[in-house]
C-alpha cells in the first residue's frame, strides 16, 4: 500500500504532494513502483496538528484528487484515509462516477465500531474496513489519540481489542471485510511501539491465517528517536528506512503465509525486505 497525503503537515511529507503536479507525480511513481493499494488521505492525525473541518477535508480532495480523475490509472484498490464517514462517502460516490468497478477500503484510524460503520458496509458491497487499535472514545478526538496511551501489555489489549471487534463483525456477517491495523504510534508510548513491533507476530499467529492485518511503521516517529541527534535530516530518513526494512525482514520470516499488507511511503523497502527475509530463512 503506497501512501499519497495531499495535507500541508503531515509528519513525513507534509506539502510534497499538495498541488496538482506533484500529486500527480506522485500517483505514477507509486504505479511504477507496481503498488497494489494507494492510500489516500486529506488530513493529518498527529498529535501535534490540530484537527480540520469536514468542509476543508473534502475540499482537499476537490482540488487535489478530483480534477485528475479523468486522467489517472488507479490501482487494483483505492483506500480512503480518513475517520469521518461523510468524507469517506463522497469521495468513494465522486469517483466511482469515473471508475465503476473500483474496489475501495475505507481506512478509518478512529478505531471506533459504530452504526456508521455498519451502515457503510451494507450499503457498499465493495468496500472493506480497516478496524484498527486506538483509545479514542469519539470519533472527533481522533486527532487527539496520543491524550491516552493503553495500560498493560500492548499484545495483550490489542489481542482482547481485535477479538472484541472479530466478535461484531461476525455477528454481521462481515467478517470476511475486515483489516486489522495496531496502529502504531497510536495512543501508545515508545515502549508499547517497540514492545508490539518486536512480540506482533504472536499477535497475527493468535488470529490464524484467514485474517488480513494492515502494517504502516513507515517514517514513524518513534523509529527516528532511536537514531542519535547529531544526525542531519536526511541521514535521519535515510537510518529510518534502514531500521523499516529490517524489521519488515523480520516481520516477513516470522509470519509466513499471512495475509499481510504493508503501509509504505517508499515500496522500495519491501523489496529489500523481502530479500532479507529471503536470507533470514536460507542462511547458507
Amino acid at each position: 500500500m503506497g501512501v499519497i497525503n495531499i495535507t500541508p503537515n503531515s509528519f513525513s511529507d507534509g506539502g510534497s504532494t499538495y498541488s496538482l503536479d506533484s500529486f500527480l507525480e506522485r500517483w505514477e511513481d507509486l504505479q511504477d513502483q507496481n503498488v497494489s493499494i494507494l492510500d489516500i488521505g486529506a488530513e493529518s492525525t498527529a498529535p501535534f496538528n490540530n484537527p480540520v473541518s469536514e468542509k476543508e477535508e473534502i475540499e482537499r480532495f476537490e482540488k487535489i484528487l478530483f480534477p485528475l480523475l479523468g486522467t489517472l490509472k488507479l490501482p487494483q484498490v483505492l483506500s480512503i484515509d480518513t475517520y469521518r464517514p461523510e468524507v469517506f462517502k463522497f469521495v468513494y460516490r465522486e469517483i466511482k462516477k469515473n471508475f465503476s468497478q473500483q474496489k475501495f477500503i475505507w481506512n478509518d484510524v478512529s478505531g471506533i465500531l459504530d452504526e456508521e460503520v455498519w451502515e457503510m458496509l451494507r450499503e457498499f458491497s465493495d468496500v472493506d474496513y480497516v478496524f484498527g487499535h486506538t483509545l479514542n472514545a469519539e470519533r472527533k478526538n481522533t486527532s487527539s489519540h496520543m491524550d491516552q496511551s493503553l495500560v498493560g501489555d500492548p499484545v495483550v489489549v490489542l489481542e482482547s481489542h481485535f477479538k472484541s471487534g472479530l466478535k461484531e463483525f461476525s455477528k454481521r456477517g462481515l467478517e470476511s471485510r475486515v483489516i486489522f491495523d495496531p496502529l502504531f504510534g497510536f495512543s501508545k508510548t515508545l515502549e508499547q511501539n517497540l514492545l508490539l513491533i518486536k512480540e506482533l507476530p504472536s499477535l497475527v499467529k493468535k488470529f490464524g491465517l484467514e485474517r488480513r492485518w494492515l502494517l504502516g511503521i513507515s517514517k514513524k516517529s518513534f523509529l527516528q528517536k532511536q537514531l542519535p541527534s547529531t544526525l542531519s535530516k536526511k541521514q535521519t530518513l535515510s537510518y529510518t528506512e534502514y531500521l523499516h526494512s529490517i524489521i519488515l525482514s523480520r516481520w516477513l520470516h516470522q509470519m509466513r503465509g499471512h495475509k499481510l499488507i504493508f503501509r509504505v511511503h517508499d515500496p522500495l523497502v519491501v523489496s529489500v525486505s523481502k530479500l532479507g527475509a529471503s536470507v533470514i530463512d536460507n542462511p547458507l
